[in-house]
């Protein structure tokens, strides 16, 4: 049960991660549109001065260049649902990997006028912020950056002191990136897990594992929204298990609760894959019929019926009573006006004698 809800959350942090992609795709090329102003060169400047600022600027303009096209591919992939999965899940570490191929390249560029690494240490830091990976991927990145970094001061820095004290204090910077993001994957897992506890908490009733009521109403008031803006019917099914104060008295609470917990397996195994069951409260369901004609209801009403009253046979012969409604093409009533509809209709089902169903009139 562990992996898919890890996938779940590695999912949500990638789509996170797009979305702080597209804003750096769009604010990174103007920093590096006023560097490559900032970069432009003196009159007195000399060859090697010069060879630096130009080198620079090409970098710079290459990155704006660059992250343009990474910005406006996560955008693209926020809003088109339907790209290929592989392709969400990599956007993020490649563009943690431009982002440090272009630190390394101006820590390189800079040994030609002396021995600063700072972009490098920025540049493992702030990767690791803007862009949560997986502990592994961001270990096997970050140990290529520092390969490659070890190599280019190697090939670039003549002073012995100043390439030691570069390689070592690099080799720091790429450990802090690499710890921070580890920390921060953790982080992300940890506040996902969280979020959804919260939301299921907020959506769930707690004893069934159904929609709980507000969940149910929000349903129901889409669900109705949807079929208004289609032309398409929707019903609805309200369910009630007859006599469960009986129920209750003769098998006390926690017999009461699994009654309830069996009727709600029966409800979610025989409906379609597409309809939605929700607690309304006490011994009350609601069952959500997208798409779903009077006739059509009708017939998955008393299917459930039969279900339920089979699945409770041996809590001494538990039934239910269903009101149903359906609601026209173009009917624009919300839940409450539905509700009190269904509601009439149960009532007319109990009044004929129970373990029966009514349509509204």
């Amino acid at each position: 049960m562990r992996i898919p809800a890890i996938s779940a959350h590695a999912r949500a942090i990638d789509e996170d991660n797009l979305r702080r992609i597209r804003w750096v795709g769009l604010a990174l090329p103007l920093l590096n549109l006023v560097y490559m102003v900032l970069l432009q060169p003196a009159d007195d400047s000399t060859p090697q001065v010069l060879l630096w600022q130009q080198t620079l600027q090409r970098l710079h303009l290459a990155m704006a260049l660059v992250f343009t096209v990474v910005g406006l591919g996560a955008h693209g992939l926020l809003r088109l649902p339907s790209a290929p999965p592989l392709l969400r899940r990599i956007w993020p570490p490649l563009t943690a990997t431009l982002a440090l191929g272009f630190t390394l390249a101006f820590a390189a560029t800079d040994q030609l006028v002396g021995g600063n690494i700072a972009a490098f240490l920025l540049g493992c830091v702030i990767t690791a912020v803007l862009v949560v990976m997986h502990p592994l991927v961001s270990a096997l990145l970050y140990a290529a950056v520092l390969a490659g970094f070890w190599i280019a001061l190697g090939a670039l820095q003549r002073d012995p002191v100043a390439l030691l004290a570069n390689q070592l204090n690099g080799s720091s910077g790429a450990a802090l990136g690499w710890m921070l993001s580890a920390l921060t994957w953790r982080q992300q897992l940890q506040y996902k897990a969280l979020l959804q506890r919260l939301q299921q908490s907020a959506t769930t009733d707690d004893l069934t594992g159904l929609a709980n009521r507000a969940e149910t109403v929000r349903l129901v008031n889409e669900e109705l929204a949807r079929g208004l803006r289609y032309g398409q019917p929707t019903s609805v099914l309200l369910l009630d298990l007859d006599h469960f104060k009986q129920v209750n008295d003769r098998l006390g609470h926690p017999g009461g609760d699994r009654v309830l917990q069996h009727a709600a397996l029966a409800l979610t195994q025989t409906v379609r894959t597409h309809d939605r069951v929700g607690r309304l409260g006490g011994e009350e369901f609601l069952v959500l019929l997208p798409q779903t004609d009077a006739a059509a209801a009708a017939h998955l009403a008393e299917r459930l019926r039969l279900h339920v009253a089979q699945a409770l046979q041996e809590f001494g012969g538990v039934t239910c009573s269903i009101g149903l409604v359906t609601t026209g093409a173009r009917d624009a009533s919300g839940f409450d006006p539905l509700y009190l509809q269904a509601d009439q209709a149960l009532y007319r089902a109990k009044r004929a004698g129970r373990n029966c169903c009514a349509a509204a009139l």
